[in-house]
Order: structure tokens, then C-alpha cells, then sequence
């Protein structure tokens, strides 16, 4: 579907800065990989993404600290709506999708906010093939999945879309009903046919970000019901394991409260492919009694096959900002919990380590540390051992280690056990590190 544009450019706005200059970019066409310079009138690097990783990995560059990745999306079209690989609502990840093999770490689905989700996915196996989200039971509609007949979207139309939730029906969109005949839901019989325009407690927007579009633009949805299950006009969710057979389909047209002829025509489940159904969707609620708070999102994400320019003359971008880092912050450090993240290398310490440059320079290390702190370490009946005092060094990006020679205060060696550290932060708080020691030989008596 289309041809595939295979390069980038990369543009950077510095903070108080109202114009952009180009850091990367490539001319279409080019192949080659030139000396990047930031003179605007030098020969640009030119960048094209890969494939898969490799050792050349070519689409890798780093900018302004910032590592930036190309990837192309891992699937092929066979034609006639048949895709392979990751197309379609974003896989869950399990033990053999790993976040690596579906190209990433966001799930096919959100609900916002988390703790309020009252609907799940439908335990239904589809005749066509698994879910592409089976937590959710949500798939476009292309071969290998639902009903295996595709709609006549390609991969590049699917767009994120989000359910705005409303507790007053009448505060919902209406959507096209239509009716499961046979008496057997999902049967080789099935007839969805149309039955109405009625409401439902939802409004539908596509909201992705590379539309070119700023708003969000609401789209048709449809729902089927099955004769034998629910007989009524009510968009009726159900806790049991089906859902109640309740299918729900997404359409890519803007929204309209006027019938229109296309949607009503024949049976929906046998012309998918003269239609623009985005997904279909099996809903379940959690529990008999959950339902929805008024404005709550449920938001569909698939993966994005982007196009330089999807809508007119308006350029595609993805934007993000950075930030540069904090340090010595104490506020921060004690917001953010930081303390916790202080850790001793080696633990236990085996009477060797690979940070050793030699067997007399045996020592463990304190990492994560603050820029200020003291550290104090005790046997376990009390004694003092040692203390480390580390101060704010004129580098703090490199102030974030301290070293204990695994001496006493009297530059003894000292002997296998159980040791305390107390990390002492002023302004931050403490913490407590047991530290095992395993020496390389015990020591009988030191000062023959």
C-alpha cells in the first residue's frame, strides 16, 4: 500500500530559542552516510532506517546526548488483507512476545485512569484467528483474526482512538445497531444485519498524533448484538465469559447523526471488505456491578506505519523534549526517594573483584550516592570500623561513588563477616546497607 519512505531528518529547538536548525536530515533518494557538521552550509549526515538490529544498525545516531532509533515496522502484506508480523492493535507482550519482538512497550491499550478500569477483554476465541490484544479481545480487521474477512483499510489508516465514557446515556453517541440472526453466535450462519440508531454510553475520537490533525475527530461506531442472548435496543455489557456476544466495530468516517445508507446495506459481517472498520472490540465487564465513571478513557493504540505527509501539505513529525539533569538537589533526592537506590558492588564480596586492578587493592563500592554524604561502617556488635566521607566533587556527573578498602580505622585488613553501613545524606535521610566480606585469607596475626 503505497511506497515506503525510508529516511528522516532530525530538528532541534534549544530552550529560549523561537526558530529550529536541522541537526540530521537526508536528502530522498541518497544511500550514503556522510560527516555530520553543524555548518548549515556543509553537507548533511544522511540517515535511513533498518530493518532489523545488526551490527552496522545504521539509523542509530546520537544527538546532543539524545540516542535516536529508526526502526521499520516487522511485518509483510501478502495482499488481500493478509498481514504478518506486528500489524494491527499493538500485541500483548508474553513469554514469547517479548517487548523486542512487538517493537514495543506500550500494550495495545489504556484505561485512564487505571484504578477506575471496570471493562475488560472477552474470553470469545474468534472463528478467524486469535485477538491481536487478547487481554482486551481487540483486533482490526484484517485475515488471521475475527471473522478473517478484511475491511478495506490498509495498515497506514489505523489510527489510535479513545473512548470517552458517560454515565448519562444521552450524553453518548449514537451508533448503528445491528443484530446477529443465527441462532448460534459467531456460527457459520451469522448474519449481522442493521436494526437501528441507537445511543451509547460513549463518545469514539481519533485522537493520533500523526493525523496532522491537532483536534480530536469523532468517528461511526456500530454494535452487534446476538437474537438468542439480548433481544433488546440496550448496549448491554455482560460479566460472563462472552460478554453477552457483544461486538463492537470502529469505523474511520467522521461522525455523523444522519444514517448513512452504507452502514444499513446487506449484512455488516459479510461486507467488511466494502467498508472502513478500523477494529472490532469484544467488551466484558470485570464484575456484574462495575460500571463506568462519567469521562473516563479507554484508549486503542496500533502500531503506526508513518507517511511524510498524511493529510495535505502537513508535514509528519514526532516531537519530544529533554531535560538537563539535577544534581546535588537535596528536595529532589529526598521527593524522588533516591536514598533507596544506593547499592554496594560487590555484596557479597568473594575475596576478589573484577573492579580490582591487583590482590592488594581489594575494596568494594558504595554507587548512587549523593553529592554530599558520610558513611560510617560497624561490625555487628558496634565497633567502628571505618568512615567515608564523600564531598560535592566540581564534577557532579561523575560524583556518585566512594570506596571502602575493607580496612579498619587502623588500616587493618578487617576479617570475614557481617558488616553495617549507615549512609548519612544531610537534608536527604539515611540508609542501611548490610555488607558481606569473604576474605581471601584469613588473617592470624597481623603484626608479625
Amino acid at each position: 500500500f503505497g511506497s515506503t519512505d525510508t529516511t528522516y531528518r532530525v530538528i532541534r529547538q534549544l530552550a529560549g530559542n523561537t526558530t529550529w536548525d536541522t541537526l540530521k536530515r537526508v536528502p530522498e533518494g541518497s544511500s550514503r552516510f556522510l560527516s555530520y557538521s553543524q555548518d548549515p552550509a556543509a553537507t548533511p549526515l544522511y540517515l535511513k532506517f533498518v530493518d532489523f538490529k545488526s551490527n552496522a544498525y545504521d539509523s542509530s545516531r546520537i544527538v546532543d546526548g539524545v540516542y535516536i532509533n529508526v526502526q521499520k515496522i516487522r511485518f509483510t502484506s501478502a495482499g488481500g488483507g493478509t498481514y504478518v508480523g506486528n500489524v494491527g492493535i499493538i500485541r500483548d507482550p508474553s513469554t514469547t512476545r517479548t517487548p523486542d519482538s512487538i517493537q514495543t512497550r506500550r500494550p495495545g491499550w489504556e484505561y485512564r485512569p487505571a484504578g477506575n478500569q471496570f471493562v475488560t477483554g472477552s474470553q470469545i476465541v474468534p472463528n478467524g484467528g486469535p485477538w491481536q490484544s487478547q487481554t482486551m479481545a481487540i483486533s482490526s480487521v484484517i485475515r488471521g483474526t475475527w471473522n478473517n474477512v478484511p475491511s478495506n483499510l490498509t495498515p497506514d489508516r489505523y489510527r489510535t482512538i479513545r473512548l470517552t465514557w458517560k454515565t448519562n446515556l444521552n450524553d453518548g453517541q449514537l451508533a448503528y445497531r445491528y443484530v446477529d440472526t443465527a441462532g448460534t453466535p459467531l456460527s457459520s450462519g451469522s448474519r449481522y444485519l442493521y436494526r437501528g440508531f441507537d445511543r451509547v454510553p460513549f463518545i469514539a475520537e481519533e485522537i493520533d498524533p500523526t493525523d496532522s490533525t491537532p483536534s480530536p475527530r469523532r468517528i461511526n461506531v456500530g454494535f452487534v448484538k446476538t437474537r438468542t442472548v439480548d433481544s433488546s435496543s440496550a448496549f448491554n455489557m455482560s460479566a460472563d465469559s462472552t460478554g453477552g456476544f457483544l461486538f463492537v466495530y470502529f469505523f474511520n468516517s467522521d461522525y455523523s447523526e444522519t444514517v448513512i445508507p452504507n452502514y444499513t446495506t446487506g449484512a455488516l459481517n459479510l461486507r467488511q471488505q466494502q467498508l472502513d472498520i478500523m477494529y472490532v472490540w469484544a467488551p466484558r465487564l470485570i464484575t456484574p456491578t462495575s460500571s463506568p465513571v462519567n469521562n473516563d478513557e479507554l484508549i486503542f493504540y496500533p502500531y503506526t506505519v508513518t507517511r511524510p505527509f498524511v493529510q495535505g501539505n502537513i508535514p509528519l513529525t514526532y516531537e519530544f523534549e529533554t531535560k538537563a539533569p539535577v544534581f546535588g538537589n537535596t528536595q529532589v533526592a529526598k521527593d524522588q526517594n533516591e536514598m533507596e537506590k544506593i547499592r554496594v558492588v560487590p555484596n557479597p564480596y568473594y575475596g576478589y573483584s573484577t573492579l580490582q586492578q591487583g590482590i592488594a587493592n581489594r575494596f568494594v563500592e558504595f554507587r548512587n550516592l549523593p553529592a554530599s554524604c558520610k558513611i560510617s561502617i560497624y561490625s555487628l556488635n558496634g565497633d567502628l570500623m571505618a568512615t567515608i566521607d564523600k564531598t560535592q566533587n566540581p564534577n557532579p556527573a561523575i560524583n556518585s561513588t566512594a570506596r571502602w578498602n575493607l580496612q579498619n580505622l587502623e588500616a587493618v585488613p578487617v576479617a570475614s563477616g557481617i558488616y553495617v553501613a549507615l549512609v548519612d545524606a544531610p537534608g536527604i535521610g539515611q540508609k542501611v546497607i548490610k555488607i558481606v566480606v569473604f576474605t581471601a585469607q584469613e588473617r592470624i596475626n597481623f603484626t608479625n
